[in-house]
């Protein structure tokens, strides 16, 4: 899919928002809380997100857990006390919070930053995260109040997922998003949708391009995408994400049937025998 989109707006840097997505789910479109969708959704989502909320957070936590505030609220503490902040607050203190401010700022993105997600129906966005918790991938993309146009590709072949990008106004694809690995269902929905809170800006989805690509199957494979019912990504360890249980072949299941039985022959034949030098044993005694 070839998307051909511009994003515009009044507002300066991190002063808009919130973006847009665009859907592969098994239901139609229902208004809700993920980028004007559904939240719980069955599918795929590629997010275009321009606003970061969670950077907004960590710099709320960082103003509140700077060195120079808890050197405050200590020396405050010490007055109480008569004891003096020059000893109490020291390198211990501003090592202690530095270290804190580090565990509350993990890996920085930059924002405009596009990102996909796969969702099982189990699995909710985290919009104060920017959906950190349950991304796949991702790339920080510049595409707001552009003179040129801009695109994105998805593409989706022998259960590999790639997004590629063209925002730079020179024709060439640059490559934002490699999932190997993503089962996909046949037959559900395409759409986009877009939202905007206290900020806004403008979403325009100018086109949206479906080509179908030629490429070369063996039927094992035609047979294993067609037995794709619930989307999921092999290994990626995310809640509620576990792969489904192939299904047993008919042999297997024979086998395992077979030796069931035998199992249990064995087992009442065994029992018997038993039983018999049992009641040997009982009659002997008796006499």
């Amino acid at each position: 899919m070839q998307v051909h989109f511009k994003i515009h707006g009044q507002g300066k840097k991190n002063l808009n928002g919130d973006g847009f997505a665009i859907w592969y789910t098994k239901d139609r479109m229902q208004p809700g809380p993920v980028f004007g969708s559904k939240d719980n959704f069955l599918g795929l989502g590629v997010f275009v997100d321009t606003y970061p909320n969670e950077e907004k957070q960590q710099e709320a936590q960082k103003r509140r857990y700077s060195p120079g505030n808890q050197a405050k609220q200590v020396r405050t503490v010490c007055a109480e006390r008569a004891v003096s902040a020059a000893d109490r607050a020291g390198p211990w203190l501003l090592g202690r919070e530095e270290k804190l401010i580090r565990d509350l700022v993990p890996s920085q993105r930059v924002f405009p930053y596009i990102s996909a997600m796969v969702n099982n129906g189990s699995l909710t966005y985290d919009h104060d995260r920017d959906g950190r918790p349950t991304e796949l991938g991702g790339c920080t993309a510049m595409v707001r109040n552009l003179n040129h146009d801009t695109f994105l590709v998805i593409r989706y072949v022998k259960r590999r997922l790639t997004v590629m990008i063209d925002i730079d106004g020179k024709h060439e694809w640059r490559d934002c998003i490699d999932v190997p690995g993503v089962r996909l269902p046949r037959g559900y929905y395409f759409g986009t949708s877009s939202v905007t809170g206290d900020l806004s800006d403008n979403h325009d989805i100018i086109s949206l391009k479906l080509y179908q690509l030629t490429v070369e199957r063996t039927p094992e494979e035609e047979k294993r995408d067609r037995e794709v019912f619930l989307p999921v990504v092999d290994n990626l360890k995310l809640p509620g994400m576990e792969a489904p249980l192939e299904p047993m072949s008919g042999l297997a299941l024979f086998l395992i049937v077979f030796f069931s039985l035998v199992a249990v022959v064995f087992a009442i034949v065994i029992g018997v025998i038993v039983y018999n030098k049992w009641q040997e044993q009982s009659r002997k005694h008796f006499y």
